[in-house]
């Protein structure tokens, strides 16, 4: 997949990007905005970029587009990334993106929930022209689609379900907020944009007359008034995304300069109302090719079954494993597949066939275990003859076709031993089993997630699904992981934490992953049918984007598990407390080192091996 798309780093230069309502030295001085440095307040500087993100006044010179600086790229292939996106007109970012508010300081804010909104302005508009009559009307208040969590010197809020694309929202921070001394959060300079007088400086008397309708028409429909708003923006979620398509044109146009010369003409995007349907419809491109005939065959000689390659476009012999096979008889012609974690491989299932016992067939997701190269490339960042390492880069291209893989050649796991291409007994005759189930685990759970989305409106094969330490909002994962294999991936990016820079890039970032994130293709469908497991305290996917995957899967609220009354029903379960961590990987093992960020706070070995016990048991029972 990496000779299909060429290395596109995103490294976001947007030193000119943002709006400058007004030169540092020119800023206006306003009175009453100074703050004692044992306080916590609100930071609003447009002329050193320290505004609230995404927000409609970044692009507002551009003609209101997303506009990003080709002229500061650092290479070819990135200016061409860049045109590509500048091509789609988009008024903003990825509906899954967060929004970052800055504070003076990271002194801890409480009151934090009753305090702010999410309001959909198109929605509100259209609902007013209806005179009410309007589906928009039921979703105007969007606030619920939010959780926050503060970051340091930023108030963040990551969207649990994604907004609605191409729509227009404000975002409004409410009196009341406090800091952890009880003072109450000041506004600073924003509240001057507030005032029904003029102001003196040009560029900020032009933000204010923008404001001044949602001000006097808009905000006081949800109770929200020029005296009890702290602070208001509005941005803009993207329409369109690029597409693979859109990615290949890129690709060709490193090599083709009558394409460079024209690349915007060649670029079409995606409508986000196709972001759940491009997989698919690659899909039943590569089952209706003459390789058709071929994918699905089951080598058992060589343990291999036939899937495709989508980057290359070639057929390709993925290896298995199969586990218990002399129990799949004994459990009711029951198998499940086994999807490995990020850097593993499909021999881990075994850790669980003691407590899981049901027959298991494993295979290794695209650059992980056989299926990495025998040498590395030293051209690139990543580590081609190591398993995992080549998955998830800074190129968002090759990221979204590793997932678009997973799922594909899963698919065709789920299909061929549906067909009975598989002797799992190892009897010499193949076997058409009663019940196929699903364990997945990290990166497993990820693209389980979205298998099981898209096989409950299609084959609906899957009996039953645990989703063990899976997530959603991928972004999410990138901003909030602490351990160093997400977050030393981040740090290859280049840019300064929480700066502009580092806001635009991971915006980007999760706008170009859109298609490919469980966000977008799991689905509430299968929630009788599914538990999602989750570990207190993770730090490689962490609780926002626990949430995120629960809530598309179906689930508002998670039980905590009781380790000696293991309940297996489907639901959403919580392994550990506040004062008990459990580590990521616990299903597989207890071994704590790999998790140094919170060593502080994971429970005593009795306690994780109480909630790996728990686990396996919940699967066994659900299963049964």
């Amino acid at each position: 997949m990496r000779k299909w798309i060429a290395l596109l780093t995103i490294m976001v230069a947007v030193s000119s990007c943002g709006t400058k309502l007004a030169e540092t030295e020119n800023a206006p001085s306003v009175p009453g905005t100074e703050m004692a440095v044992d306080k916590n307040g609100l930071v609003f500087d447009p002329s050193a970029q320290e505004i609230p993100f995404p927000n409609d006044i970044i692009w507002a010179q551009y003609g209101g587009n997303v506009t990003l600086p080709v002229d500061k790229a650092s290479d070819n292939a990135t200016k061409l990334l860049y045109r590509a996106i500048n091509a789609l007109h988009i008024k903003g970012f990825s509906p899954n993106m967060f929004i970052a508010v800055p504070l003076i300081n990271d002194k801890t804010l409480t009151d934090v929930a009753e305090h702010y909104k999410l309001i959909d302005l198109t929605d509100f508009y259209t609902c007013a022209v209806s005179n009410g009559t309007s589906s928009a009307c039921l979703d105007v208040d969007e606030t619920s689609k939010l959780t926050f969590r503060q970051d340091g010197n930023f108030l963040k809020f990551y969207p649990v379900k994604h907004l609605d694309a191409g729509h227009q929202y404000i975002f409004a921070l409410e009196n009341g907020i406090k800091d952890g001394s009880g003072d109450i959060l000041e506004p600073a300079i924003y509240k001057e944009l507030e005032s029904n007088n003029t102001l003196v400086d040009p560029q900020l008397e032009a933000l204010r007359e923008k404001y001044k309708p949602i001000y006097d028409s808009v905000l006081p429909n949800f109770g929200l008034t020029r005296d009890n708003v702290l602070e208001m923006f509005t941005f803009t979620a993207a329409n369109k995304t690029l597409s693979v398509n859109d990615f290949e044109v890129i690709k060709r146009a490193l090599t083709n300069s009558t394409i460079a010369d024209n690349l915007e003409s060649f670029i079409t995007g995606l409508n986000y109302a196709s972001v759940p349907l491009e997989y698919r419809g690659i899909e039943a491109s590569v089952m209706s090719s003459a390789a058709a005939s071929y994918i699905g065959f089951v080598n058992g000689t060589n343990s291999t079954i036939m899937t495709f390659n989508i980057g290359e476009q070639s057929l390709e012999a993925v290896p298995y494993s199969i586990y218990n096979g002399a129990n799949y008889a004994v459990y009711n012609d029951t198998v499940y597949i086994f999807l490995h974690g990020l850097g593993g491989n499909r021999t881990v299932a075994q850790l669980l066939t003691a407590d899981v016992p049901y027959a298991v067939v494993a295979i290794d997701l695209p650059d992980h275990g056989d299926r990495v190269e025998a040498t590395d490339n030293p051209y690139t960042s990543c580590f081609e003859n190591v398993s995992g390492s080549c998955f998830l880069t800074e190129n968002p291209g090759s990221d979204r076709l590793n997932f678009y893989q997973s799922i594909f050649d899963t698919r065709v796991l789920l299909r061929s031993l549906a067909d009975g291409n598989f002797d799992i007994d190892g009897d010499g005759v193949n076997d058409v089993p009663k019940n196929i189930d699903f364990v997945g685990m990290s990166l497993g759970s990820i693209v389980g997630s979205s298998l099981l989305g898209i096989d409950s409106v299609t084959n609906n094969t899957i009996s039953r699904a645990v989703l063990n330490v899976g997530a959603a909002n991928l972004v999410s994962i990138l901003d909030t992981a602490t351990n160093e294999m997400i977050a030393g991936m981040v740090k290859t990016l280049g840019v300064e934490r929480n700066s502009m820079d580092y806001f635009i890039t991971m915006a980007v970032f999760q706008t170009l992953l859109d298609p490919s994130d469980p966000a977008y293709l799991a689905s509430s469908s299968s929630v009788s049918k599914t538990i999602i497991q989750s570990a207190y305290g993770d730090s490689i996917l962490p609780y926002v984007s626990n949430l995120s995957l629960a809530r598309v899967s179906g689930f508002n609220n998670y039980t905590t598990i009781d380790f000696s009354n293991v309940t297996a029903a489907s639901g959403w379960y919580m392994f550990g407390n506040a004062s008990a961590y459990v580590n990521h990987g616990f299903l597989l093992t207890t071994n704590i080192s790999y998790y140094p960020e919170v060593s502080d706070y994971l429970a005593d070995q009795t306690v994780l091996q109480d909630a790996q016990k728990a686990a396996r048991e919940q699967i066994k029972d659900f299963f049964q």
